[in-house]
């Protein structure tokens, strides 16, 4: 039903766009413009919704115009972000498209999650670029932060998924290497937890100010297999 939902409040232009934001009844749109990984976040999780479907003897194909208008909207999109909250996201919804592919992934998983983990590993050198761990912490959000941490723990899930795989030779070594370098920026999560792990971090306000959503970030980030863990 949300997945219903959000596909009828969320979609305007005859499914051409998605609104960022929607009235509380999704009547009409507050903010017009679509946020960059909507569609992706929509057509992965409309995806998993017809997985578990299927798992629980039901009907997943009642969900096929969703799924259709999702991945329509993804055709073409270029992922990549230098935001932290969006780069774990990315390894977020990579680790989903590991998991729901099976070992019998077929093309268009395997080069989606190619092009997230390519996108994921461009985006964080942008990251680490302007040497954002090294702002006082005042002037740091410790829930985007944390977005990555979360997201750098599902690369273990992911190349656990892919190793049984049999896709094109190119397709895989593309797939290796960026995971390979992906799994050089690991460190990153630990330095995240343990920063806002210590008390007086936790003290300044632009923790307070977001307490709850960085309790929780932080939470994840340090149990995250119930987070990722598809079925």
């Amino acid at each position: 039903e949300l997945a219903e939902a959000a596909w009828r409040g969320f979609a305007v232009d005859d499914g051409k766009r998605l609104v960022w934001k929607a009235s509380i009844d999704l009547s009409r749109p507050r903010v017009s413009s679509m946020g960059h990984h909507d569609p992706l976040d929509g057509y992965i999780s409309v995806r998993e919704v017809m997985w578990h479907l299927q798992h629980a003897d039901a009907n997943p194909h009642q969900l096929e115009t969703e799924l259709r208008g999702f991945r329509t909207l993804c055709r073409g999109k270029d992922w990549t972000t230098s935001d932290p909250l969006g780069l774990g996201g990315l390894l977020f919804d990579a680790a989903r498209v590991a998991q729901l592919a099976g070992p019998e992934a077929a093309s268009p998983d395997i080069e989606l999650l190619r092009d997230l983990l390519q996108a994921a590993h461009a985006g964080i050198a942008a990251w680490l670029g302007s040497h954002p761990l090294q702002y006082p912490v005042a002037r740091r959000l410790a829930f985007r932060e944390l977005g990555l941490s979360i997201g750098l723990h599902a690369l273990p899930i992911i190349k656990s998924c892919i190793s049984g795989w049999a896709a094109p030779d190119r397709m895989l070594a593309d797939i290796g290497s960026a995971l390979q370098a992906l799994e050089t920026t690991q460190p990153l999560a630990s330095m995240i937890e343990d920063c806002w792990l210590l008390p007086e971090n936790r003290a300044v306000a632009s923790w307070r100010d977001h307490v709850d959503i960085n309790s929780a970030m932080l939470a994840t980030s340090l149990m995250p297999e119930g987070f990722l863990i598809t079925g």
